[in-house]
């Protein structure tokens, strides 16, 4: 009898110390699920701030073709405008050639930010789907273990 007591307090301190171990090693995986779940909630944020900026490059981009277009068409008019003064007209020519030039170079710039933004945000939206990935793995992690735990036998 005596020993039946002592192999049951045995197995109830190995159930306890399972226990406490399980418990700890659950703190430990919902303590890293919660780093991982602010990360994504930064990436996310950041991806959103990178749209934005997106956006607004591209909104002014237009407004910058737009008013390129304006200047050429103004260049026409003044073309039309000035050919009894050739030499007045050639230096407002020149002005507008070299202001059309600054913003062609500035378009250029703006395009190659945007395609920098783009490959921002598809390197985010790659580390966001991996994130997604070991969330996903670390969750049939603990449903395999929480069955195994729970059924042994099944």
């Amino acid at each position: 009898m005596v020993e039946k007591v002592k192999l049951a307090e045995n197995s109830e301190a190995k159930a306890r110390q399972e226990t406490s171990n399980l418990l700890k090693h659950a703190k430990e995986v919902q303590a890293k699920y919660e780093t991982e779940l602010i990360r994504h909630t930064a990436d996310v944020e950041q991806l959103n701030a990178v749209r934005e900026e997106m956006e607004q490059l591209e909104q002014n981009h237009s407004q910058l073709q737009a008013r390129l277009a304006l200047l050429q068409q103004t260049s026409l008019q003044l073309e039309t405008e000035f050919t009894n003064d050739r030499t007045s007209w050639q230096a407002q020519r020149d002005l507008l050639e070299k202001e059309s030039s600054v913003k062609d170079q500035r378009c250029a710039k703006r395009k190659r930010m945007i395609d920098a933004l783009q490959k921002q945000i598809n390197s985010l939206s790659s580390r966001l789907a991996e994130a997604t990935r070991c969330q996903e793995v670390f969750m049939r992690f603990c449903l395999l273990k929480f069955v195994c735990l729970n059924f042994p036998n099944s």
